[in-house]
């Protein structure tokens, strides 16, 4: 196999001197940038009545945490993916993608916003 190093250290040097590749934009500095690898935070989300729609409208990928010893189900894209759960669970959602948590007594929920 070939070293590719230096055709790499050569691209940077071009990039370096001639400014941004075609077609490959900096974000703004004020934007999140989606899939970040860091956690921007906890947020608790409050539960309503059964069952219960959450729909991710942060725009980035997040974590939904779902705890408590309560039974409860979640579906997600019309699949269930807990049945009857009792304790905690985690689901990950892209941005708009929603979970639907049915439940007799509502679980805490929270998400990492990431």
């Amino acid at each position: 196999m070939g070293n590719i190093a230096v055709p790499l250290a050569v691209f940077a040097i071009v990039i370096a001197i001639g400014g941004t590749v075609v077609g490959m934009g900096s974000p703004a500095p004020s934007s999140k940038l989606p899939f970040d690898t860091v956690a921007q935070g906890t947020i608790t989300i409050t539960v309503g009545a059964s069952p219960f729609t959450y729909q991710n409208n942060d725009g980035v990928f997040e974590l939904v945490y779902l705890t408590d010893n309560t039974a409860y189900t979640v579906v997600k894209n019309s699949v269930t993916i807990f049945n009857g759960i009792t304790g905690s669970s985690t689901v990950g959602l892209y941005p708009l993608q929603s979970i639907t948590v049915t439940f007799v007594s509502a679980p805490s929920m929270s998400k990492d916003v990431f």
